[in-house]
């Protein structure tokens, strides 16, 4: 990715100068968060993801940089009066904190739906909590209420140059943990990137970028409908620009796209991301993305795990919408059975399990023979398909010694499907604790990663 030589402070509200002044400006307040991978979700996507973890800023959100930059861009007599914002809860927590390091009062107008974790975020910081209704204009004429009330100054949750330059400074810190990297996918509205070559991602319930994008002219929404809280605000004057000219590509998702990347989120990286900081992983799985020939040649991708002040009450409930939740489908009886057969009597040389998504069990598909050899497991595993498999190999020790161990394969083809592929990996875990005795694990994405091969070389 290169910067675009055209972001001038002449076309948009903010350039390279102005995010590398914000970085100098805001570097002793803010943390450098860190850059997070996993074989897992490349197996699942395709490609190197790269997870740029700014649910760990201060604030639990990177709002935290554009806030703080707007913040200390104040001259004393401008931060004398104190601070204005409206906001579903990131920008207005961030807000809270940086003009509580400044010494300065934040008057916060919040909609009445925003999440319980956030709005307790903002008093916790010393934000003064104004209600508004949980729409766009209510939020902005209490704001302006209190602006003329307070002699304040305004600071836009995201169509401010201020703020767009300070949350700029992630895609200088991503490109410096990870150079050479083909682009970064950004959620809407609330992040911007000054580059040109980057994509962005957007709630199908909330997709006015989209719909600008395509029509050439900002569209607004008569309403919008989504999990992703932080993502339902709209397109304003200085953020449209961008978004026409430096975005490359728009990639909307559902909720239920949604909640799916939360919870490989939460099941494989280990990290805690809210609805809108989830989108970025949702996009780059979703079939619009892997299916558009424009992106195919897209292998390193950056992804910004945008927040992670979740409503656990809520999050709680989306995830145990999903049948295959967190403790992954359910195992049926024989595959435990066929496996101590295995164990026990040497029955078998492998079996080949298959998960049954119409009845939501992990169900035996084939059994080897004893007789069969490590070649027939490999033949007998589908080209597009996911699987999981178990195989006895029989060995000599150096020693001399004859010895045996029991292999769990999990072979996760580059050509099956997205959703397959999550279902396998989210499953997994619950599968190795209910057949419990596996020695060796392997897992694959095409034939060379599961060769006898290295099947041997793991043995020893």
């Amino acid at each position: 990715m290169e910067a675009n030589a055209q972001a001038s402070i002449n076309k948009y509200a903010a350039d390279i100068s102005s995010i590398k002044a914000a970085e100098e400006r805001i570097s002793q307040y803010v943390h450098k968060t860190p850059v997070l991978s996993s074989e897992t979700l490349n197996s699942i996507s395709g490609r190197q993801l790269y997870f740029k973890c700014e649910c760990f800023q201060k604030g639990g959100a990177f709002k935290f940089r554009g806030a703080c930059n707007a913040i200390f861009s104040l001259t004393d007599v401008e931060a004398a009066k104190g601070v204005v914002t409206h906001s579903s809860g990131n920008h207005a927590a961030a807000l809270s904190l940086a003009a509580k390091l400044r010494g300065i009062p934040a008057h916060i107008v919040i909609p009445k739906n925003a999440p319980k974790c956030k709005v307790e975020n903002v008093m916790r910081y010393g934000g003064q909590v104004i209600w508004s209704e949980a729409n766009v204009k209510s939020r902005e004429e209490v704001a302006a209420k209190v602006l003329q009330d307070t002699g304040a100054v305004l600071i836009h949750p995201y169509n401010d140059g201020r703020i767009i330059s300070g949350q700029g400074t992630i895609s200088l810190e991503l490109l410096e943990q990870v150079p050479h990297i083909d682009t970064i996918i950004v959620p809407l509205p609330s992040l911007l990137i000054l580059q040109s070559g980057y994509l962005a991602a957007e709630p199908k319930g909330a997709d006015d970028a989209a719909r600008s994008k395509a029509a050439g002219s900002i569209v607004t929404l008569p309403d919008t409908k989504t999990i992703a809280d932080g993502l339902r605000a709209v397109l304003g004057n200085l953020t449209w620009p961008v978004v026409r000219d430096l975005v490359d590509d728009i990639i909307t998702v559902d909720d239920q796209e949604i909640i799916e990347a939360m919870r490989l989120c939460y099941e494989i990286l280990k990290v805690a991301v809210e609805p809108s900081g989830a989108i970025g992983l949702a996009a780059v799985l979703s079939n619009s993305f892997r299916n558009n020939p424009t992106w195919k040649d897209c292998n390193k991708v950056g992804i910004i795990l945008s927040g992670g002040n979740v409503d656990l009450d809520v999050l709680w409930e989306s995830l145990n919408k999903r049948a295959n939740s967190a403790s992954g489908m359910s195992v049926h009886d024989e595959c435990k059975l066929r496996f101590l057969e295995l164990k026990a009597k040497r029955n078998y040389r492998f079996i080949i399990f298959k998960i049954e998504e119409k009845i939501q069990q992990v169900v035996v598909e084939k059994l080897g023979q004893p007789d069969e050899s490590y070649e027939d497991l490999a033949s007998s595993l589908p080209d597009d398909e996911c699987r999981y498999a178990i195989y006895d190999f029989d060995f000599t020790t150096d020693e001399n010694c004859q010895k045996s161990k029991i292999y769990f394969i999990a072979w996760s083809p580059d050509t099956s499907k997205v959703r397959s592929k999550m279902v396998y990996a989210s499953s997994k875990d619950r599968f190795k604790r209910e057949l419990d005795g596996f020695q060796v694990e392997l897992q694959a994405t095409d034939p060379s990663e599961m060769s006898i091969d290295i099947v041997k070389s793991r043995a020893m």
